[in-house]
């Protein structure tokens, strides 16, 4: 999992054990208008550890266990700071294939915060989101392939993202 930021990052903390092991780390970046959490997350796939890997796992287990563990992680944000959350969700928003019980406890989980890339948008329906609790100027996706060679599994997506008027100082 990487986090990067042009501003300076601290405050970096990572989940190092269970479903969310080496896929969620979070830092304060030190942003123009002020600090700003980021949240990357790598959320397991359904059938993370199933057949492949440790093969402990039963479909969705490893998903839910990461859901689990990023509830309780993002529990001690501190609210005041406005926070950003991005990466592979491995699920679609609004639910898809998945169980609905699976899709539900994501949205409990991202409850505090929109998800800017949910829907109908171009290259989609997604399963890398942005969500926050910043206004989303713009949002622009691009296809997993160029010229007929295969870049990624995934589309990409990229949210211009700024302070909602009524939260300037």
């Amino acid at each position: 999992m990487i986090l990067w930021s042009r501003w300076p990052l601290t405050d970096i903390e990572r989940i190092t054990t269970g479903g969310g092991a080496g896929r969620v780390i979070s830092a304060l970046t030190a942003a123009a208008n002020g600090p700003i959490r980021i949240l990357a997350v790598c959320i397991p796939w359904s059938r993370a550890h199933v057949s492949t890997g440790r093969r402990d796992a039963t479909t969705w287990s490893e998903h839910l266990d990461c859901l689990d563990q990023l509830e309780a992680f993002v529990a001690r944000f501190d609210a005041t700071v406005p926070t950003v959350v991005a990466g592979d969700f491995n699920q679609r928003v609004p639910r898809g294939r998945q169980p609905v019980s699976v899709a539900a406890r994501l949205a409990e989980v991202l409850d505090r915060w929109v998800v800017h890339t949910a829907g109908d948008v171009e290259h989609g329906p997604l399963i890398d989101h942005i969500a926050s609790d910043l206004m989303c100027t713009e949002m622009r996706t691009w296809p997993g392939h160029s010229e007929g060679h295969r870049l990624s599994d995934h589309s990409g997506v990229v949210c211009r993202l700024a302070l909602s008027p009524d939260s300037l100082p």
